[in-house]
C-alpha cells in the first residue's frame, strides 16, 4: 500500500491548487496582479490553461466589477483573453456568474486505500513512456499538451495498439505530491480495462517514488471515471469549481 497520510480537506485542496498551478506553468508566463495571478500565453489563445487567473480576489478599496475590468484590460494588453477564474471569493464569484460566466464543477479525489493489482498487459498492447515517441504522444495529447513533456517532473505513459496511441495517463510530481492528469482512452477502446491498466501503472510509479499524497480531479458528472477511481482506492475530498468566460466553448 502507498504511504498515504491523513490530511484535512482544506490541506488537500491547497495541495491540489499548488499542483494545478504547477501544471499550468510550462504553458504560460506568470504575472502577479493585485487581484490574483495571471497565466498568459498569447501564442496559445485557445488553450484555456495557458490563459486564466488564479487566486482571484477583490483588493481592499476595489469592487468585483473593477477587478474583472482590470483583468480584461491586462489580458488585452498582452493580446490574450482570460478564459477562466480560479477563485474562492464569493463576491467575485457572484459577479462573474451574473456577468455570464459559467461554473464548471469538479471533484478532488485523494488516494486513500489502494492495494496493488496485477498489471496484466494484453499481448496486443504496448505501454511506453510518452517521451519515447513524440509522434504517438501528439496523436493523443495534441500539439499543446505535448509541451508538458519538457517538464522533468511530469511522466506520461502511452498505450499503443497496432502502432496507434489509444490511451494516455500522466503524473506530475511536486515534492511528495503526485497529481494524476491527462487520463484518456480513445472512444473506440473504452470499457476494455485500458484506463484501469494505465492508472495501475501510474500508481506503481507513485509507490516507487514514495509519494505521500496522490491527487486527481474529475468532472462532477463523469460517473464512469469516478466509479473507476473509487475502485482503485480514491475518495472524494472536496469540490473544485472554475468560472469560464462567456466566450469559451461548453466545458470539455
Amino acid at each position: 500500500m502507498l504511504p498515504i497520510l491523513p490530511t484535512s480537506s482544506s490541506d488537500i485542496y491547497r495541495l491540489f491548487l499548488k499542483a494545478e498551478a504547477e501544471w499550468a506553468r510550462p504553458l504560460a508566463e506568470e504575472f502577479p496582479l493585485d487581484a490574483g495571478t495571471a497565466f498568459i500565453n498569447r501564442k496559445l489563445p485557445d488553450t484555456w490553461d495557458a490563459n486564466h487567473l488564479r487566486d482571484g480576489c477583490i483588493p481592499t478599496g476595489s469592487s468585483a466589477a473593477q477587478v474583472v475590468g482590470d483583468v480584461d484590460r491586462f489580458f488585452a494588453e498582452h493580446n490574450s483573453r482570460c478564459a477562466y477564474y480560479v477563485t474562492q471569493d464569493q463576491t467575485l464569484i457572484d459577479h462573474l456568474l451574473a456577468s455570464g460566466y459559467r461554473a464548471d464543477a469538479f471533484e478532488i479525489h485523494l488516494l486513500r486505500d489502494h492495494r496493488p493489482e496485477p498489471a496484466q498487459v494484453p499481448p496486443d498492447l504496448k505501454i511506453i513512456p510518452a517521451r519515447a515517441s513524440y509522434r504517438h504522444a501528439r496523436e493523443i495529447l495534441g500539439d499543446v499538451r505535448v509541451l508538458h513533456l519538457d517538464d522533468p517532473h511530469f511522466e506520461c505513459l502511452l498505450a499503443l495498439r497496432e502502432s496507434k496511441a489509444i490511451a494516455c495517463a500522466g503524473l506530475l510530481t511536486i515534492g511528495e505530491i503526485g497529481y494524476i492528469t491527462e487520463v484518456h482512452v480513445t472512444a473506440d477502446h473504452r470499457r476494455q480495462g485500458t484506463g484501469r491498466l494505465m492508472l495501475n501503472h501510474l500508481l506503481d510509479l507513485c509507490s516507487r517514488a514514495q509519494l505521500r499524497h496522490i491527487l486527481l480531479d474529475v468532472r462532477s458528472d463523469n460517473h464512469p471515471a469516478k466509479s473507476l477511481y473509487h475502485d482503485l482506492g480514491f475518495r472524494k475530498v472536496c469540490d473544485h469549481t472554475v468560472y469560464r468566460a462567456p466566450w469559451t466553448a461548453e466545458p470539455r
